[in-house]
């Protein structure tokens, strides 16, 4: 019973050792490529489906984006993405497509940053909006801040609506503003044109028509002043205007006066020469007529045809039929007179250019008074009273014009003192007033000023003023310079107060200095922005007495010059790292995939570096420039290799599809063939590079499915070559079977049969068993025909072999064996194991084992050929 149990157990582990060693041919899966098909067809359908869902999902966000969560074609999410406009479920599609769907994310990326803008734009157009409503608010509108208002409008992109609708109103609103300003601002200096034009033509003109245009101006520009525009005018038009008419107005007063003084001099001449016209000319005297006439002569300017000009030449005339009177009534002079003394020749000379002086002055004089220039006609009168009138006697004809140009300038100077007598009263009215009017103190000492100028230059054109005037004028000047004057003694105490302050940063100055200078570490970021702060802090200070600043800023210069020499070297150094930062940022490569963190790192070590010592604001700008530059040409390139990268990617896609579609569209059958495409195919798909990620594993499954429909073909005509080649065999091995039991006499002969044409009408085999087949039919073939008794008696001897070779063969193949060989079978395995185990070598394959059987040359049985036909089913069949 044991024996049974042991023997029982040891057939099992022998048949399981013998079956994991043996190799078993791949199982074969019928109608796999049809199955290929009908999936493919299947997914496009699916996709052709879910491209029609995603288009009619306009309107309906949400379920568009529960569509792109759950849909897996990349097509079809991109065509719902687009119904997508909430920037909640952008957000939301973004962040889940982020690193699946490329082209969803960029998508919503640009949705959101659009709807970002617009949203920026809207709150940019309601800010301009807000700002224009408070200008056409503003009494005071701009035209500068309307030009600002546009152009900031004009920088916002986006579509009409309500906003814009609102301020285009607002917008015209300002404009017919600024309109308005432009109209009245251009009156009011046309009306300040006219004004100075009727100035002008004061003189020439009529005084009532002066008068009536200078108060039709006037009421237009007050008109003006209360224009709703009004507070925009510039601030010195109005008060400009106002200024000058009344000094127009003063200076029409003062011709009024003077034309109606010209009325009563001309009544009181006109009836005092009818008077002397009435009596004889012997009765005149010309000396008392010319006195007289001079003391009643009119002081303005005698132009021809006028009415001073005609009673000057009546008096001419009577002055002339006076003297002819008494030259009449004059004795003759005695004929033996005594004759006048010779005159020398220089004391001639001498007259005649006195002489000639004397014209020259008078004429001089008289040009001064007819264009009314009052000092330059003194001047004149100066030197002609410098002549000495006893060499230089005004002649007959010079006497009555130096009468009459005297007597014009005494009657101008007159004129002349009390129009200065009214302007120093309107100059201390002004002064006096000045204290309230609460000017700004720049403008307040440009009036002082002024007022001080114009008193000065009456005093030269009008005389000098009264005493009493002066000191009150003086006084009013003086009490509105108070403000001035604290101002200055504040300004003064300011002065002081910063020259304190700037000996105190001199001191923090020198003290830093000995500070480095004793230090053994120094801390050259701290002395930088040290050095830094003080010399801002000296650059804002106030101003200082130009004696004292001239030798604080030499002191200063010289105490930042000793830290400026070794602050400058710790500088030189800290460039020179920098320097090799940027170096070593040209030197990183662009397709290196560390080269990003060599960059940062970089990047952090400048930082340091910059916290560490900054540098002077020129030369760090500058350096940082060069780094960012040579940072950016990094991440160019890298854009640039990126790019590449994808086109070679979409260039390995258009090859490895077109692999597909080959490998897709074979049609060959042979199986050396086919395993050649199918290896050439494979080496050509590892050879080509990377393809974009969303379709590498598509087109992996694509050629997977299509390598492994190629692979079926192959394996389906390997296994049925293969099947061929064991029909073949068994035939062979059926006939060599057949003649060795001809040559044995186990089996009648039969002696009309063609052996040899029956084996070259078989189809040949494997090289290794088609020889041992040959072999073994030809030397029985042989002994046939010779009748050899000693082959048939080896071929009856080698029959215990065949048993233990079939007993072998079926061992390999997991094969039954007949019951009654059950304990030679298992003996036959411990050896074999045995065997196996002594010399560690594996025991032979089936192939090996049935090519040994097929070169055995022996008589086979009934028995043993069926068990060699089921080994060949077997090996057929592979179960």
């Amino acid at each position: 019973m044991m024996s049974a149990l042991f023997n029982h157990t040891a057939h099992v582990m022998f048949d399981f050792l013998f079956r994991r060693t043996a190799k078993k041919p791949a199982v074969v899966q019928p109608a796999a490529q049809h199955a290929i098909v009908e999936i493919k067809a299947r997914q496009e359908h699916v996709r052709q489906a879910a491209l029609a869902r995603a288009g009619a999902l306009e309107g309906q966000e949400a379920a568009a984006v529960d569509f792109i969560l759950q849909c897996e074609f990349a097509d079809a999410r991109l065509r719902a993405a687009a119904f997508i406009h909430s920037q909640p479920l952008q957000e939301r599609v973004y962040s889940a497509m982020r690193n699946t769907d490329r082209r969803v994310a960029k998508l919503m990326q640009g949705k959101i940053e659009a709807n970002l803008q617009q949203v920026k734009c809207e709150q940019h157009a309601q800010q301009c909006l807000e700002r224009a409503q408070r200008l056409r608010a503003d009494p005071q509108l701009m035209a500068n801040q309307v030009a600002d208002l546009d152009r900031d409008w004009s920088a916002i992109d986006m579509p009409a609506g309500q906003t814009r609708q609102a301020f285009e109103a607002v917008r015209v609103a300002l404009h017919e503003r600024l309109a308005c300003q432009a109209q009245l601002q251009r009156a009011l200096i046309d009306a300040l044109n006219a004004l100075r034009q009727i100035v002008a033509t004061l003189e020439e003109a009529s005084p009532d028509a002066s008068a009536g245009a200078l108060d039709q101006l006037a009421l237009m520009v007050e008109q003006h002043a209360f224009a709703a525009e009004a507070p925009t005018l510039p601030k010195h038009l109005l008060p400009t205007f106002r200024l000058e008419l009344d000094a127009a107005r003063q200076k029409l007063a003062v011709q009024q006066q003077v034309q109606q003084q010209r009325q009563r001099q001309l009544s009181q001449c006109a009836s005092q020469l009818a008077a002397w016209e009435t009596e004889p000319a012997s009765a005149l005297d010309a000396a008392s007529l010319r006195r007289q006439w001079q003391s009643l002569a009119t002081a303005t300017v005698r132009q021809p045809g006028s009415a001073e000009a005609e009673l000057e030449a009546r008096f001419e005339a009577l002055l002339q039929t006076a003297q002819a009177a008494a030259s009449a009534l004059a004795p003759a002079q005695p004929v033996n007179a005594e004759p006048q003394p010779a005159i020398a020749p220089d004391t001639a000379i001498q007259s005649q250019e006195q002489k000639q002086r004397f014209a020259d002055a008078l004429d001089a004089m008289e040009r001064a008074l007819e264009q009314g220039l009052l000092q330059a006609a003194s001047e004149h009168d100066r030197v002609l009273r410098a002549i000495d009138a006893k060499s230089c006697k005004p002649s007959a004809a010079q006497a009555p014009r130096l009468a009459r140009a005297r007597t014009e300038l005494a009657h101008l100077m007159g004129w002349a003192r009390w129009g200065g007598n009214v302007s120093r009263e309107e100059l201390l009215k002004t002064a006096e007033e000045l204290p309230s009017q609460q000017l700004p103190l720049t403008e307040l000492a440009k009036k002082l000023g002024s007022l001080r100028e114009r008193w000065k230059s009456l005093d030269a054109s009008a005389g000098p003023s009264s005493r009493e005037l002066w000191q009150r004028f003086d006084a009013a000047c003086n009490s509105a310079y108070e403000p001035l004057a604290s101002h200055y003694r504040q300004l003064a105490e300011e002065r002081q107060q910063n020259a304190v302050k700037a000996q105190a940063l001199l001191e923090q100055l020198r003290s830093l200095n000995d500070t480095v200078q004793d230090a053994a570490a120094v801390d050259w970021k701290n002395v930088a922005q040290q050095c830094q702060r003080l010399q801002q802090s000296w650059s804002r200070q106030g101003t200082i007495e130009r004696k004292e600043r001239k030798r604080l800023d030499a002191e200063f210069a010289a105490a930042l010059a000793l830290l400026a020499e070794p602050l400058a070297r710790q500088r030189a150094a800290a460039i020179e790292r920098r320097e090799r930062l940027i170096a070593e940022v040209t030197e990183i490569r662009a397709d290196d995939r560390n080269a990003p963190e060599a960059l940062r790192a970089l990047q952090a070590s400048w930082q340091q570096q910059s916290l560490t010592l900054p540098l002077e604001r020129r030369d760090e700008q500058a350096l940082w420039l060069r780094f960012r530059q040579a940072g950016d040409a990094v991440f160019a390139k890298r854009k640039e290799t990126v790019q590449a990268a994808d086109a070679d990617r979409l260039q390995n896609l258009q090859h490895k599809e077109a692999l597909c579609a080959e490998l897709e569209a074979v049609t060959e059958d042979a199986p050396a063939a086919l395993r050649k495409m199918l290896r050439e195919m494979q080496d050509g798909w590892a050879r080509i590079g990377h393809v974009p990620r969303a379709a590498e594993q598509r087109l992996e499954r694509r050629f997977d499915a299509a390598a492994a429909v190629l692979q079926q073909r192959i394996d389906a005509g390997k296994r049925a070559a293969h099947s061929s080649e064991l029909d073949a065999l068994q035939r062979k091995l059926s006939l060599c079977q057949a003649v060795e039991a001809a040559v044995a006499q186990t089996l009648p002969p039969d002696q009309g049969r063609d052996w040899a044409a029956e084996w070259a009408a078989l189809a040949a085999l494997a090289a290794p068993q088609e020889r041992a087949l040959q072999t073994r039919f030809s030397a029985a073939l042989a002994a046939l025909g010779a009748d050899d008794s000693a082959y048939a008696a080896t071929l009856i001897d080698n029959r215990p072999r065949l048993g233990q070779e079939l007993l072998r063969l079926e061992i390999l193949l997991g094969c039954e064996s007949p019951a009654i060989l059950s304990r030679e079978r298992l003996q036959m395995q411990v050896e074999v194991l045995q065997a196996s185990l002594r010399t560690g070598q594996q025991q032979g394959t089936p192939q090996e084992q049935l090519a040994v059987l097929c070169a055995l040359p022996v008589a086979t049985d009934a028995e043993s050929a069926q068990r060699i036909a089921a080994l060949l089913q077997k090996i057929k069949t592979g179960t």
